[in-house]
């Protein structure tokens, strides 16, 4: 069942019209109405928001449905589920992500080979996002950690929510700083893949790393305090 798909049964059951909907979360009926015309899912905020409107788990909304038992739960690390706790790149990555599982288990469909369809949803995902690193082995991660974790798991949480702090492991940075400044016929997209690929070998227990955007970030204010300009390339 697609996510408006669960909405609409949501919106029948409790007697909800699309106009009533959107004034309760104070959006316009059109983007309500893309969400069953692309095929999407909304942002961590909305998708909170419907939760509690809804009295039912964000889980539920968006398809994933997992059986566990109780004497496990506090076996299992635990991740905070609420909004405020996340940096608005975290909600995005989350959002994203949810799109990205949920398009994925559509295209894999009606498929005869469930592994290549995966292989080749992942390069149509790469092409669409080259601003991500996206291969099948991300992808099953990326499944294994919603069924483990919940929404919370599309992201990396390690050492906590320090929403002012870069999240990026130092080893990592100095690793991605010393192909940026000595590999400068790469672009940066290769930098930070040359980097993935140096922490899978020397620390696997780093990953996975932050995204490539993150990388930039850090860059462009650390070359900006030095009053250096880069490039987007």
């Amino acid at each position: 069942m697609t996510f408006f798909e669960t909405l609409s049964k949501l919106m029948s059951k409790n007697k909800i019209s699309i106009k009533q909907l959107a004034e309760t979360l104070n959006i316009d009926e059109s983007e309500i109405q893309s969400w069953k015309d692309n095929h999407t899912v909304p942002d961590i905020q909305v998708l909170m928001l419907l939760s509690d409107y809804f009295y039912c788990s964000v889980d539920y909304l968006i398809g994933h449905k997992t059986k566990r038992k109780v004497k496990e739960i506090s076996d299992k690390p635990k991740r905070s589920i609420n909004v405020e706790d996340y940096t608005a790149d975290q909600r995005e990555e989350i959002t994203l992500w949810s799109n990205i599982l949920k398009e994925w288990e559509d295209y894999c469909i009606d498929k005869p080979s469930k592994t290549q369809a995966t292989k080749d949803f992942a390069t149509i995902v790469a092409l669409k996002y080259p601003d991500i690193q996206v291969s099948t082995d991300i992808l099953y991660r990326k499944k294994r950690a919603l069924k483990k974790y919940g929404i919370c798991g599309l992201i990396d949480l390690r050492g906590g929510h320090n929403k002012n702090r870069c999240s990026i492991p130092t080893v990592a940075w100095e690793i991605f700083l010393d192909f940026y400044n000595n590999l400068v016929y790469y672009d940066k997209m290769k930098c930070y893949n040359l980097t993935v690929d140096a922490i899978e070998k020397v620390r696997p227990d780093l990953l996975p790393l932050p995204s490539y955007n993150t990388f930039i970030r850090k860059l462009k204010k650390e070359l900006h305090s030095d009053n250096k300009i880069i490039s987007d390339k």
